[in-house]
């Protein structure tokens, strides 16, 4: 914990730390990391589409070389845009935009090797996001993957989190994940501590680059 923290900071931070919550977000981190290196390995100039990551927490452990991918961010969060921009310089394609802009700013953009939205599906209802992942999958190069985690019903702050996150929160079972997907590509899975579901599609379609 920072030297100074207030003490209801620190309270805040102790419960959020001794949660298994604090292990399913580095999971979530690992995990995203581990598909983003591997599209890097298979592809010779990747594309890859983040959308609401926030800071991109994902590429801080150890050296990144983003010489060579086409990564674009989606964020809706103007300080964490700001953020991006000045960390990463010209490496990244940032775009400021709000979840209603989302869905109609992909034109010309397909062909994606990867495309991940950590946790905004929790912010959407089931009809936007069953929206949204029909654009998406659709945004896919052959081969390509997409990742989209929602928090789940069983999370272990989901009592704090309703209290003092956005309103509006979705948490969803992995049943009801599964239910927002339209067609039987999709393959659900939890993390070891049920805070996180992840809702994952392949396009089983040859690559063309």
């Amino acid at each position: 914990m920072p030297l100074g923290t207030p003490k209801p900071a620190a309270m805040i931070f102790d419960q959020l730390t001794a949660s298994t919550f604090a292990l399913s977000v580095r999971l979530l981190k690992t995990l995203t990391r581990a598909y983003i290196e591997d599209v890097r390995t298979r592809r010779a100039r990747p594309r890859i589409l983040a959308l609401g990551a926030g800071h991109l927490r994902e590429l801080e452990d150890g050296p990144f070389d983003l010489s060579r991918v086409e990564f674009t961010v989606f964020e809706q969060d103007e300080a964490a845009c700001a953020f991006l921009g000045h960390k990463y310089q010209k490496q990244l394609t940032i775009i400021n935009a709000s979840l209603g802009e989302i869905e109609s700013s992909f034109h010309d953009r397909g062909g994606f090797d990867l495309i991940y939205a950590p946790l905004m599906f929790t912010l959407m209802s089931d009809q936007r996001a069953r929206r949204l992942l029909g654009i998406l999958k659709n945004q896919l190069a052959g081969g390509g993957k997409l990742i989209v985690g929602n928090l789940a019903a069983s999370a272990d702050l989901r009592g704090y989190l309703t209290l003092f996150a956005r309103k509006g929160l979705r948490f969803r079972s992995r049943p009801e994940l599964k239910v927002l997907a339209d067609g039987p590509k999709f393959d659900v899975y939890g993390d070891p501590f049920n805070n996180i579901n992840y809702l994952i599609l392949k396009n089983g379609l040859k690559s063309q680059h």
